[in-house]
């Protein structure tokens, strides 16, 4: 996607953006991962563009599901401006929301409480009929929860059998060994719900990116983020102690007397889950920047997919 494009289309939606088109500015997130993400800006005035460019994914069904649930959370996200499509791909104009980033630094006692009254709210939030029909092919009913649905999906992208044979395998071991023992419960998970995605704001925190977000077990995405943070993914940096209190202030806001039993099974699958994000990236360098390609990184993320996996395979023998 050239800046040309994004440029046309913010300049056709000048008068509904209520925004000059005189200076404008483009900027790309970088760290948006799959999707596009611009900050449009000209004098004082900035929105935000994504565009949903992955072609791994049916991009009009994960467009719908974001705006429905950007809509339904809109307290805690941005606000959708309007919807158009660019080059025959869906985007959603959005506010932008002006804060800091809470990640690369170490977090204060507020930081940690409004994080986990963030994840109790998601969790507690009803299930509607809109919600529950976009999220029906998100809706997990196995252990391992949105692993399955990512099992399928490697199947399906993998047609030579670079690593879907291995990794099933894996999975099917892991599963079986804990699948007995799980009695997962129901809620709507953002499914992507990390420090990278939330800014702080004078009124409180902001949640970004709900195209991941399924109606799953709410003690599997809490086991996901402790397991990044006790592993400092994205320069996340929390306390024993503060992991201690945002379990507890979490608890307390969304009672679940058996979520520390699940959260200790769940953690079994984890090591998997950080390799599937590493396959999904492999296998979406079709979308990505020439740059990157050129560079070789695709083939530095076979070497040490292939790692992780050797890995995960001796530490099941």
């Amino acid at each position: 996607m050239k800046i040309a494009n994004i440029r046309q289309l913010v300049l056709k939606n000048a008068k509904r953006l209520n925004i000059s088109t005189k200076n404008l500015e483009i900027q790309r997130f970088e760290n948006a991962y799959s999707n596009l993400v611009y900050k449009i800006s000209s004098g004082k005035k900035n929105v935000v563009l994504k565009v949903f460019n992955d072609s791994l994914v049916d991009e009009n069904k994960i467009a719908e599901k974001e705006l429905a649930l950007l809509q339904k959370f809109k307290g805690i996200s941005p606000k959708v401006l309007f919807v158009d499509t660019l080059l025959g791909k869906p985007a959603i104009f959005e506010e932008f929301v002006a804060g800091s980033q809470l990640t690369g630094r170490r977090l204060s006692n507020e930081d940690v409480y409004q994080i986990a009254e963030l994840l109790a709210k998601i969790h507690s939030a009803k299930i509607d009929v809109k919600i529950k029909n976009l999220l029906k092919r998100d809706y997990v009913k196995v252990p391992g929860e949105n692993l399955e649905n990512i099992i399928a999906w490697l199947k399906k992208v993998d047609n030579k059998n670079v690593f879907a044979p291995r990794i099933i395998k894996i999975y099917e071991r892991i599963k079986n060994h804990y699948a007995a023992n799980l009695k997962p419960k129901r809620a709507i998970c953002h499914g992507d719900f990390k420090l990278l995605n939330i800014v702080k704001t004078h009124k409180g925190l902001k949640i970004f990116d709900w195209e991941l977000a399924l109606i799953g077990d709410p003690a599997w995405e809490v086991a996901v983020f402790f397991y990044f943070a006790e592993h400092k993914f994205d320069k996340t940096f929390f306390s024993k102690q503060q992991l201690n209190t945002l379990l507890k202030t979490y608890l307390k806001l969304r009672p679940d007397t058996e979520l520390k039993n699940r959260m200790h099974l769940y953690y079994c699958f984890m090591p998997l889950q950080n390799l599937l994000w590493n396959v999904r990236e492999y296998f979406a360098f079709n979308v990505l920047n020439e740059r990157e390609i050129v560079s070789g990184a695709k083939e530095k993320l076979r070497k040490k997919i292939e790692k992780e996996l050797a890995k995960l395979e001796v530490s099941l023998r």
